[in-house]
């Protein structure tokens, strides 16, 4: 999925979609549930066309909405006016990104490239999360990330 200037803030949220849209057939989605929905109605989709409709795809928005606010760095205010939240004080930026594990390849997907960047090939069955570990240690060690950065792994078993 590209990530639009309408979906700018929204890294977080496309990372994990990359996640749960590769993963779908593993994580096995509640059928009534909105990231199915969104998946059914995307299958066929090229990246454009799927950034457009989450643009547009009000039941995610919804539910984006309610927890995109939790554990805010800083505080938030509700603005009637123009409903949406004012944040008080400059919020740090964050960037999100992706890796997958597709077929023992090392995948990432960023929103900001033009589509899924393939870092590494035949990796061994248990080692997908070293690979992971690797990479980020080397653009830590080039400068191309900093060192303070937080990182969320999801995993099943």
């Amino acid at each position: 999925m590209k990530q639009t200037r309408e979906l700018d803030n929204a890294c977080g949220l496309l990372a994990a979609l990359h996640i749960f849209g590769n993963y779908k057939e593993t994580i096995k989605l509640p059928k009534d549930s909105v990231l199915n929905k969104f998946f059914d109605s995307t299958t066929d989709f090229d990246q454009f066309q799927r950034a457009k409709f989450l643009e547009n795809f009000t039941d995610l928005k919804e539910k984006h909405q309610v927890f995109a606010n939790y554990g805010q760095s800083f505080p938030v205010e509700y603005n009637t006016n123009t409903n949406n939240y004012n944040i008080k004080e400059k919020q740090p930026i964050h960037h999100f990104i992706s890796f997958v594990n597709l077929d023992n390849n090392l995948i990432e997907m960023d929103g900001t490239l033009d589509g899924p960047l393939l870092l590494k090939t035949n990796i061994p069955t248990g080692n997908f999360l070293i690979e992971v570990l690797k990479e980020i240690s080397k653009r830590i060690n080039k400068g191309i990330i900093r060192e303070d950065l937080s990182i969320m792994i999801l995993t099943y078993c």
